[in-house]
């Protein structure tokens, strides 16, 4: 048998196993949250780099592409072998792409981590570099999702930087979407829905239906990924002057995880985005939910600085001078996460969505505290 032979015949069981893991952390998280204790870390947003050949505008995270450089890659591997007890890790960016070795990253978090989802959220243009880290890497736990605005002409006036953006995201989507029959693994479309992109929605939803992917919306809110006085900051969401034409689009469109996501899993998420879409479009007031930042959620950053949040940038330490254990258990830990049992809250879905997952117990207190 050759070797990608035995790779696929490993994969499925090693994927099963990741799962089952998986579920024995929430449950064990759970249980730590009931009783006010801190469990390791079991979902990361990682960062490899703030760099990004689009500038957005709804996005001001390529302002900060001179902020730090992106680490050498021997670095880098070291973060992810001290990260092994992850089972979600998010790659966020700029654009994950464009850090040169991003495929020698990638393979290192499938080997060391072994998680049991490995997202990925990518603009979608850097079309040969994507396909071939799909070819190499990609196993049921891989989860790439390309992000558009909306078609043709409205992906361009929102993605400042290449005309031909759309097109090259569809055809990155149409590569990927041949090689998920052939590879197993979950492709999406991150669907930037604001009023003007609202109308668009059920045609994508209708091309991602022929291309057998998941087609899932978000609301664009401001701030994200800025380091703000969490006090003060004015929460929003971005480019919706009409939530009944959004309300609608969301009723007719197909939309939300479908294909990498069953049974409970796909009622949770179905039940936390309604949720969520609900309030946003009734004018996005940030609300407490019980984060599990600096629990159960760790955010790491280019430099491998793990901070406390997307929108509060306090250091915990970092993970290329120090192992994950020195740092977890240390008195600044403590420090931050009393600072985040007293956020007053915000609008990050995808936080707000796994701590509900890892932290029913503090999710219901805030709900209560909100009544």
């Amino acid at each position: 048998m050759t070797k990608d032979g035995i790779r696929c015949y490993l994969w499925p069981m090693s994927y099963a196993l990741a799962r089952f893991r998986a579920i024995r952390h929430v449950a064990t998280a759970n249980a730590a949250a009931c009783v006010g204790r801190a469990p390791w870390p079991r979902a990361a947003h990682l960062v490899p780099t703030w760099r990004c050949n689009l500038r957005c505008r709804v996005c001001t995270v390529w302002k900060r592409a001179g902020d730090q450089p992106d680490l050498p890659l021997a670095d880098m591997l070291q973060i992810v072998r001290r990260l092994r007890c992850l089972d979600i890790v998010k790659v966020i960016g700029g654009e994950p792409f464009m850090y040169e070795e991003f495929a020698a990253v990638g393979h290192a978090i499938r080997k060391e981590i072994d998680p049991y989802i490995f997202q990925i959220i990518s603009n979608g243009t850097l079309t040969e570099r994507i396909v071939d880290f799909v070819r190499g890497i990609a196993w049921p736990g891989l989860h790439l999702r390309l992000s558009v605005d909306g078609l043709a002409a409205r992906h361009a006036d929102m993605r400042v930087g290449q005309d031909d953006g759309f097109e090259r995201v569809m055809n990155t989507l149409e590569s990927c979407a041949r090689l998920r029959r052939e590879k197993n693994f979950v492709l999406g479309v991150n669907f930037n829905l604001t009023t003007r992109s609202a109308p668009d929605l059920p045609e994508m939803a209708r091309r991602c239906e022929e291309l057998g992917v998941d087609l899932i919306p978000g609301i664009p809110v401001s701030p994200f990924l800025e380091d703000v006085d969490i006090e003060a900051a004015e929460h929003r969401v971005l480019e919706i002057e009409d939530p009944e034409v959004v309300r609608e689009a969301l009723v007719r469109a197909a939309y939300g995880s479908k294909k990498g996501v069953t049974g409970f899993g796909k009622r949770f998420l179905a039940l936390a985005n309604d949720r969520i879409f609900t309030r946003l479009l009734a004018g996005g007031a940030a609300q407490p939910f019980g984060c599990r930042e600096m629990r159960s959620m760790i955010y790491v950053f280019p430099q491998g600085d793990i901070v406390l949040c997307g929108l509060r940038h306090l250091k915990l330490g970092n993970l290329v001078e120090h192992d994950l254990p020195t740092l977890w258990r240390s008195p600044r830990a403590e420090e931050l996460r009393r600072a985040a049992d007293t956020c007053p809250g915000c609008n990050q879905a995808a936080i707000e969505i796994v701590s509900r997952l890892y932290g029913f117990c503090p999710a219901v207190r805030a709900r209560r505290l909100n009544k």
